[in-house]
C-alpha cells in the first residue's frame, strides 16, 4: 500500500526531532537536517562536476520523511532489532511518497552522495552542539563510519570530494558581513 505524504505531513518535519538520546545544546527537526543535507550534497554535486543535481536533491531533501511517522529511532535500537527491523522499516519506506515521487532512489550515485552528506551533515551539528563524552564518543563513530563507506564506495570522485567538503565545513572560515563589505 502506498502513502502519500501530504504537505501538511511534509510540514510535520519541522517539529520531528532528531538525536533522541544525544545531549545537544539545542533541537535538531529533520526539516533542518533535510535542508543542511541537500546544500552539502550541493557542495560536493559542485566538486564533483555534477551538472544535473535534480535527482541528488529531491532524494536529500525526502530521505528521512518517514520520520514525520516513525520518528527518529536511535541507532543502538536499530541494532538491537537486527535484519528483521531494518526490513521493516526499509519496506515501510519504500511505500512512502511525496508528491507523486518516492522518498528512496535507485540512483546508486544520487544514494552514495546522499550517505555521506547526511555523515557530513551529523558531524556538523554534533560538532556544534554535542554536550556531554557520549556525544563526543557519537561524532567519532559517525566519523568512522562514514570512512568506512568512502573506502567501499564506488561513485568515482565522491570520496576526495568528501574529504573536502567535511574538512571546509568542520575547519574552514566563516564569512562575515564586514569580510564582504570590505572586499567591496
Amino acid at each position: 500500500m502506498k502513502i502519500e505524504m501530504s504537505l501538511k505531513d511534509v510540514y510535520r518535519a519541522m517539529d520531528t526531532k532528531r538525536w533522541q538520546i544525544v545531549k545537544t545544546a539545542r533541537a535538531q527537526s529533520v526539516a533542518e537536517h533535510s535542508y543542511m543535507v541537500a546544500m552539502i550534497s550541493m557542495f560536493i554535486m559542485e566538486i564533483m562536476g555534477i551538472e544535473d543535481k535534480s535527482e541528488v536533491l529531491r532524494l536529500a531533501m525526502c530521505h528521512d520523511l518517514s520520520e514525520v511517522y516513525t520518528g527518529d529511532l536511535a541507532t543502538p535500537l536499530k541494532r538491537m532489532g537486527g535484519e528483521t527491523l531494518k526490513k521493516v522499516l526499509s519496506d515501510f519506506e519504500s511505500r512512502v511518497y511525496v508528491a507523486g515521487e518516492s522518498i528512496k532512489s535507485d540512483n546508486t550515485m544520487a544514494k552514495d552522495i546522499v550517505k555521506i552528506a547526511d555523515f557530513i551533515e551529523a558531524l556538523a551539528f554534533l560538532s556544534y552542539n554535542t554536550m556531554t563524552p557520549h556525544g563526543f564518543k557519537v561524532f567519532e563513530t559517525i566519523r568512522q563510519k562514514m570512512h568506512d563507506y568512502l573506502a567501499n564506495c564506488k561513485t568515482e570522485g565522491l570520496r576526495s570530494a568528501a574529504l573536502l567538503v567535511e574538512d571546509e565545513i568542520l575547519n574552514g572560515e566563516e564569512t562575515t558581513l564586514d569580510d564582504i563589505m570590505n572586499e567591496t
